[in-house]
């Protein structure tokens, strides 16, 4: 497991994650989101990971880049007949831009590790069958 700064790891747990459900969800680390486990039976699955392509190892790129490692995220989630909603996080301090991410249905932490490494992402944010939201660091 690659040792995160913890300034890093407190940015993460800081972050606000939203789903674009309606309404949106919005999950935090190391809490519970029964709201998600409700939309988990409506998907009819135990668990999701919520995933950027945006800012690679936590370096910021431009909006065009970004934009197009999200699309290119999409495109390879589409490709690989995963389902999804639309996601984003936002920083409550102000001091890291928006990212826009996606939820995947039914991805499980250790795919979800797989899936990070491919986008060059430090960690995922895996909730779990009982809606408990945790980082996952990606080794």
């Amino acid at each position: 497991m690659p040792i995160l700064d913890q300034s890093l790891l407190d940015a993460y747990q800081a972050t606000h994650y939203w789903v674009d459900t309606q309404p949106p969800v919005r999950l935090q680390i190391d809490c519970q989101s029964l709201a998600l486990v409700e939309h988990h039976k409506a998907y009819g699955v135990e668990c999701s990971t919520w995933i950027t392509a945006y800012n690679p190892k936590s370096e910021c790129f431009s909006d065009e880049d970004n934009r197009l490692a999200h699309r290119g995220l999409t495109d390879a989630l589409a490709k690989a007949r995963w389902s999804w909603v639309g996601a984003w996080s936002d920083d409550p301090k102000g001091q890291w831009p928006r990212e826009n991410g996606v939820l995947v249905w039914g991805m499980d932490p250790d795919t979800a590790q797989m899936w990070g490494r491919r986008w060059h992402q430090h960690a995922v944010v895996c909730v779990n069958a009982t809606g408990w939201v945790k980082l996952v660091t990606v080794t």
